[in-house]
């Protein structure tokens, strides 16, 4: 074994002892800045460039023809650039309907883009001069109210479809997204459309927006023309299938009226176009809502959500399944992220406080209820959510004070009827009189089973409440929604109950977690 011998120190040149202290120093700066120690590493980089952009919302354009009669043409075209911009997946795009909250306006920019949680905002304009449009668009980040570009868009009315696409794909651009192939083909197909079938398929969406029954009604007149002008034209028969779910929500025509010819019509829209969101979203409502199809429901909307993933509707549809499948605060919360494209549309909070009823978050019913009171300055708005929310957690008097409201300056002969049975029997009798004159009301008119069956269930009455759900079932009226809320809480022991949950479909895993019986 030989050990090593006694080790020479080296005498170190004086350059490589600057040399180290340079290196220690430079590691040492170099730590300092990654921690940022005293802000150096801000103080050396600067000011932090602008955020990017990855949510706006389009601003209700300008009408520059001075003619009223010409607004339901500007409104068209702020809607269809909406819908090419929507297309675009990693943009989050504001709905039309909270959007055209700020039409007549002079609020700062910053206030309206932080009151839209947005990024940045789009303003225009929109000036037709026979069979030619000019469209004038600006880009400015919310922020700081900073102009990013503005362009002016000379076409004729039948290329203004392109011109809509093309202005959507210039302001992709200028925010520095990357679209996938999908989107930039969607983004660059070319399309052309005859001015006088595309100004009937304008009106009909104006009516279609109004959301009443008399609208939806002149909305499907005007989209029939349209299709029977051009049978080809496959967004307009998307619409026309639109008009018909429309009815449903907001008419008085019963399901089975409704949904036939809306499938038709929503077939001969994908035959025509495979591609077209709003075909599969109105398919997959269809499938929910009266076919029962779950499996197929999620599948075309989930497909419409790749397609356009700002579409509503289609979240709406997918929060409903994880509602059947008893994801109740899954549903809830996507409800809400469906609300953020939408804060100010009324159908939206709606749904999102029905889901929240489902979910049993009660406090927070109250507390968005309240808000939107304030907000819309009505406050009778929301009287069902929170008379039924009252009488969940035993505060009767509040619950009989929401459910005057609804006989307000209506019915006063009804509203005595009720609150002499509320003053004999209680909550419970004054919602058995409600279920009663709804069951009256639809001798003459089309009533939602549901709606009686609800009542009947609050005021404790079984026999009624089974005869009007097993009416509803032969309706092809979506149940799922209201037997999940308390409402149905003393009924799920019935084997009535479970029997209803297999006919409709509800899947077994789901029914304990919506407090079912097997």
């Amino acid at each position: 074994v030989v050990l090593p011998g006694p080790t020479r120190r080296r005498r170190r040149s004086p350059l490589v002892l600057v040399g180290g202290a340079i290196a220690a120093t430079i590691v040492l700066a170099a730590i300092l800045v990654g921690l940022n120690v005293g802000g150096l590493r801000d103080r050396l980089s600067g000011p932090a460039g602008p955020a990017p952009i990855r949510s706006l919302a389009v601003l209700p354009f300008t009408n520059m023809m001075g003619d009223a009669q010409q607004d339901f043409f500007v409104e068209g075209m702020h809607e269809s650039l909406i819908t090419e911009l929507s297309k675009i997946g990693n943009l989050r795009v504001i709905s039309r309907t909270s959007a055209m909250f700020y039409r007549e306006t002079d609020r700062p920019l910053p206030e309206i883009a932080r009151e839209l949680g947005v990024d940045a905002l789009v303003e225009g304009s929109v000036l037709r001069v026979g069979d030619r449009v000019r469209i004038t668009a600006q880009l400015i980040r919310g922020a700081n109210d900073e102009h990013l570009w503005a362009e002016d868009y000379d076409r004729d009315l039948e290329d203004v479809l392109n011109l809509l696409t093309e202005i959507a794909r210039t302001i992709s651009g200028e925010i520095d997204l990357v679209l996938t192939p999908g989107q930039q083909r969607r983004l660059t197909t070319a399309r052309t459309v005859d001015p006088e079938v595309y100004e009937l398929f304008l009106k009909g969406r104006h009516h279609l927006n109004m959301f009443t029954h008399q609208d939806a009604l002149e909305a499907r007149r005007y989209f029939e023309e349209v299709v029977t002008a051009d049978p080809n034209y496959a967004h307009a028969h998307a619409f026309l299938a639109g008009s018909y779910i429309v009815l449903s929500l907001v008419g008085d025509t019963p399901p089975l009226e409704i949904f036939p010819p809306a499938r038709a019509a929503t077939m001969r829209a994908l035959e025509l176009d495979p591609n077209l969101p709003g075909a599969h979203t109105a398919l997959g409502l269809i499938k929910l809502y009266f076919d029962r199809d779950w499996a197929t429901a999620e599948k075309e909307l989930q497909r419409a959500l790749e397609l356009n993933p700002n579409d509503t509707y289609a979240l709406h549809g997918v929060a409903d399944i994880l509602a059947i499948e008893g994801r109740l605060d899954e549903a809830a919360d996507l409800v809400k992220r469906a609300r953020q494209l939408d804060p100010f549309s009324y159908v939206r909070n709606l749904t999102f406080w029905m889901h929240l009823r489902m979910a049993r978050r009660y406090e927070e019913v109250i507390a968005e209820v309240e808000q939107w009171r304030v907000f819309s300055g009505n406050p009778r708005v929301g009287w069902y959510s929170l008379c039924v929310v009252n009488y969940y957690q035993g505060r009767h008097e509040e619950a009989m004070a929401e459910l005057r409201h609804s006989s307000t300056g209506r019915d006063p002969e009804y509203a005595e009827i009720m609150e002499d049975a509320y003053a004999e029997s209680g909550i419970r009798g004054a919602f058995l009189v409600c279920g009663e004159r709804l069951a009256a009301l639809r001798q003459h008119e089309y009533i939602n089973p549901l709606s009686i069956a609800g009542y009947f269930a609050l005021a404790g009455d079984a026999a009624r409440t089974f005869a009007w759900l097993e009416k509803g079932f032969e309706e092809h009226v979506h149940l799922f929604h209201t037997i999940s809320e308390a409402t149905f809480d003393p009924y799920r022991d019935d084997p009535r109950f479970a029997d209803l949950l297999r006919r409709i479909g509800i899947p077994e895993s789901a029914w304990e977690r919506l407090g079912g019986g097997t």
